[in-house]
């Protein structure tokens, strides 16, 4: 018995394929191995099967669950018998494999070829002959004789062997019932004698009854206090995480109270020193000739309100940012900066990959704490081997959500959320792995990326309800999603150092860089000093630049490739590689129809202010909790804002003591001044303001 190996591709067509002779059976053995990409397919948890069907025809058949005897490395072994052989002809044959959870993973097509067997059709030419046929009816009809011989031999054996058992069986019966008699006698004497044993055993029966009844008595007794026991071991094991919870809580009033106590301290310090003035502003009241500097209190006051009151705001600044102790509100003075970055050769700036018509979109968004947007799921559930969705299944998958990389994150929520379908997305949203995980335990994500999840629809037994998906190692309490989103149209992609930004209720863009992109027809000279030159104005003399193709460095006297800005011309660039203008042309007109042309980013002599157009707030609303902030587009920026944050609460309590002293200003010394001598008074109070 021979093995051919034979590869299947299921990602492209197979011209290779099996050949046999009619009639085979078990003379050959195939081991087919599954490719994919050029690799082994893994069949670990699947099933194959084989259809074929003669070409022209709707003859073949189907074999199910062909042995897989290699599933890591995706070989099958598929032995040639005459169910697939019985037919000479050409077949177009198929595999199907199938997953675990019964969905058609894979297909691929292959050829079969039965060819003519030779020695068959020369035994069909004898037979076909009438001495042959006659022969064979002889033949046929002596051997249907002696197998009837053979039957009714072994029917007379059997027959006989029967009988030889039924006497034997006879003669052990009668044995048996003498034997029998004789117990029976025996068992009737130990009859009699366990009547008597078993009346004494109802006697102590009865007194078994009355112990089990005790004993069941105490058994409830036991199982009510064993109730008890473990209803105080749960109220124990609910009370241990209150106290851990009670022990923090008690420690974080302990350092709010320090810092209370201190701003209060602080406050009282004051409010000493200012009822020591007064105290020594009364004495000087009699006698006051305009040189007392009684002003100064209030001075001194509005310097510790200006002090708690610059406390009361937390500044962020990033691309991705996560505020805790978040009040609802708006951020303040909301920057919005840009970037630039090589990739893949070309030179791209924040909001260049969104363009919009004529337009480029930058995107910013704020969202409170669950960051599971039920509007964004569809209908479906994951393959969590390709990413994408089995339409035809009742269950929801959410939209794609935004995880970073070593960041804790849990859901939470009622009903069925199926852990097992998840799926883990690079920042283009290309698929990259399945990520699996449980309710109400944390996890993490290797990489920066996207993170997707099945789960019950309403048309299922237990549908999932109040979703929560956050930050952090303990499950909250629900709150729905909720968002800001700010979508700002801008003529020109927001470059390095450039930012925008809000002024008198308008929003501008702050421009100190411009972007320059060539094409090869501009006018270029090539300097004595052996670079090559761009003539124009506008730029600052000998400043940094970036671009895609050249380090940006003064070369004039190195051998060396360089970009720079000159003092009189715009651009300078030592490019090594050619020799004429007409070179140095042909190779940047080539770069521009590749869609990599040399692009540069160059510092202006005046910068420039412009107002964007249509776009009157930049500002994003803040949630309760927490409050993360986001940039959605593909080359981020940055945000540079403040956000309202309730530590002032703190601040708040020591600011009622400055009042206090306010109140003691206003009620006490002013009145008591102008009593006293009204006009000297305020002629002090005027000069010393002044």
């Amino acid at each position: 018995m021979s093995e051919i190996g034979l590869n299947i591709n299921v990602d492209s067509y197979n011209n290779e394929g099996i050949k046999t002779i009619k009639g085979n059976n078990n003379a050959e053995i195939y081991k087919l191995y599954i490719l994919k990409n050029k690799r082994r397919l893994s069949l670990v948890g699947k099933t194959v099967k084989l259809g074929y069907v003669m070409a022209g025809t709707t003859n073949g058949d189907v074999i199910e669950n062909l042995n897989i005897t290699n599933a890591e490395q995706g070989e099958i072994t598929f032995p040639i018998t005459n169910r697939i052989s019985k037919q000479d002809g050409v077949y177009s044959c198929q595999l199907a494999i199938y997953g675990a959870d019964g969905f058609l993973e894979h297909t691929a097509t292959f050829g079969l070829t039965v060819e003519d067997n030779i020695f068959t059709k020369i035994a069909g030419e004898i037979a076909d002959s009438k001495d042959f046929t006659y022969l064979e009816n002889i033949l046929d009809k002596a051997s249907k004789l002696s197998e009837k011989l053979k039957e009714n031999t072994s029917t007379a054996t059997n027959a006989n062997s029967n009988l030889e058992s039924n006497i034997t069986e006879a003669n052990n019966i009668n044995s048996k019932l003498l034997e029998n008699t004789s117990t029976a006698t025996s068992l009737n004497k130990n009859l009699e004698s366990n009547i008597d044993l078993a009346k004494e055993v109802k006697e102590t029966i009865k007194d078994l009854d009355t112990k089990n009844i005790e004993a069941t008595s105490k058994i409830e007794r036991l199982e009510g206090l064993n109730a008890k026991a473990e209803e105080l071991s749960n109220n124990i094991n609910e009370a241990l995480p209150v106290k851990d919870a009670l022990v923090k809580n008690t420690e974080e009033a302990k350092a709010a109270n320090t810092n209370l106590l201190a701003a209060n301290q602080e406050a009282t310090i004051k409010n000493t020193e200012l009822q020591a003035s007064l105290e020594k502003t009364k004495k000087y009241i009699a006698g006051l000739d305009g040189s007392q500097n009684i002003p100064q209190i209030r001075l001194d006051v509005d310097a510790l309100q200006n002090g708690l009151k610059s406390n009361q705001a937390l500044a962020y600044q990033g691309s991705s940012i996560s505020a805790n102790d978040t009040l609802e509100g708006r951020t303040e003075g909301m920057v919005i900066r840009g970037k630039t970055s090589v990739i893949d050769e070309k030179l791209e700036s924040f909001g260049e990959k969104e363009k919009v018509g004529d337009k480029y979109k930058i995107s910013i968004l704020s969202c409170g704490k669950n960051l599971f947007d039920e509007i964004e799921s569809e209908e479906g559930l994951l393959n969590v081997n390709t990413g994408e969705l089995y339409k035809v299944n009742t269950s929801c998958t959410s939209g794609y959500i935004k995880v970073e990389k070593g960041k804790s994150y849990i859901i939470s929520g009622e009903g069925e959320i199926r852990g097992y379908y998840a799926c883990l997305y690079d920042l283009n949203k290309k698929y990259i792995e399945q990520k699996t995980f449980s309710k109400n335990i944390p996890f993490t994500f290797n990489q920066d990326g996207y993170f997707r999840f099945s789960y019950a629809s309403e048309k299922e037994e237990t549908p999932a309800k109040n979703i929560l998906f956050e930050e952090g190692t303990q499950s909250s309490s629900y709150e729905a999603y909720k968002c800001d989103k700010k979508e700002i149209l801008m003529k020109k992609p927001l470059c390095e150092d450039n930012y925008i930004y809000e002024d008198n209720r308008q929003v501008k863009v702050y421009k100190p860089t411009e972007q320059y992109i060539f094409t090869g027809n501009e006018e270029i000279i090539k300097d004595n000093a052996g670079y090559f030159a761009l003539l124009g104005t506008g730029h600052k003399p000998l400043s940094k630049t970036i671009n895609n193709k050249y380090p940006d460095k003064n070369t004039i006297n190195l051998n060396e490739n360089g970009l720079w800005c000159g003092n009189s011309y715009k651009f300078c660039i030592k490019d090594l590689s050619v020799s004429t203008v007409e070179e140095f042309k042909t190779k940047l007109k080539k770069w521009h129809e590749e869609g990599k042309p040399l692009t540069v980013v160059y510092e202006l002599a005046t910068p420039v202010i412009e107002v964007v157009e249509n776009c009157v707030d930049i500002d994003l609303d803040t949630f309760g909790e927490k409050t993360y902030f986001n940039i959605e587009n593909s080359i981020k920026g940055s945000l540079d804002f403040k956000v309202p944050s309730n530590i002032a609460s703190i601040v708040q309590s020591t600011a009622r003591e400055v009042n206090n002293i306010w109140d003691v200003i206003n009620n006490l010394l002013v009145p008591s001044l102008i009593d006293i001598n009204k006009n000297v008074a305020m002629s002090t109070i005027k000069n010393n303001l002044k």
